[in-house]
This record gives C-alpha cells, sequence and structure tokens, in this order.
C-alpha cells in the first residue's frame, strides 16, 4: 500500500505559521484596546473642561454679564482679536462648529472679522485659560 511520507520539519513551518497568525490577532486587539483607551481619556479631558466652563458661564451670568458681550482675547492662525464668550461657548458644547474672531487690520485701518474654526476642547480652554488670566 501506499504511505504518506511526511518531511521532517514541514510540521515545524506549520507551527510557525500556526504562532504568527496569533501575533497578529494579539496585535490588532492590543491596538484597538489601546485606542479605545485614548478615546476615553480625550472625552474625560473634554467633560472635565466643560465642567469648569459650565462654572465660569454660572459665575458670569450670576454677575449679570451678558455672554454675547463678554470679549475674550484670542489668537488663531497669527491674528490676535477678540471673540464673544457665546461664541467659543457654542464650540466648546458643540452646538457649533465655528465662531467668530475680530480684529484690527492696521493697513486698511477697520476691524474685521474671521472665521474661528477650533476644536471643542480648544474653545473651552481658551475660556478657562482667559478665566485665570484676568
Amino acid at each position: 500500500m501506499f504511505r504518506l511520507r511526511r518531511r521532517k520539519g514541514q510540521g515545524a513551518i506549520e507551527y510557525l505559521f500556526m504562532i504568527a497568525a496569533a501575533l497578529v490577532i494579539i496585535l490588532i486587539a492590543v491596538r484597538y484596546v489601546s485606542d479605545a483607551g485614548q478615546n476615553a481619556s480625550t472625552q474625560g479631558n473634554l467633560a472635565q473642561i466643560q465642567a469648569q466652563v459650565e462654572t465660569i458661564k454660572a459665575q458670569l451670568q450670576a454677575s449679570g454679564q451678558s455672554l454675547d458681550s463678554v470679549q475674550i482675547p484670542y489668537t488663531y492662525n497669527d491674528i490676535s482679536g477678540t471673540t464673544t464668550f457665546s461664541d467659543l461657548y457654542s464650540i466648546c458644547t458643540g452646538t457649533s462648529t465655528s465662531g467668530t474672531l475680530s480684529y484690527h487690520n492696521q493697513s486698511a485701518n477697520e476691524t474685521q472679522t474671521t472665521t474661528l474654526n477650533i476644536d471643542r476642547y480648544t474653545a473651552c480652554k481658551a475660556i478657562v485659560d482667559w478665566w485665570n488670566n484676568q
């Protein structure tokens, strides 16, 4: 009868492929878990700074100030100007994706505006930094 002959070493190659496949699966799992942890950390930082912004908002309202009239100095794309608390607050809370930055154009000798496109965390941080430095 016929006998199947196995060459020596054939099992070792198959074994190495199995180990390689297992390592790839482990690498994918570790990468997924680390990305999820990083996103949770970022969301935690945003929630923490948003809580500070809510406290600042409450203090401004308690003092009778209009949030639209509170001017916050801000530099965006090398343009220094002011924006309102309301604009930054809207971006911070996610109800808006952009605000307005007013600045004085010296060459034209007039006040101009530009669109302020920043992320939520940056908007919240601008409010907290302004509050802590006033």
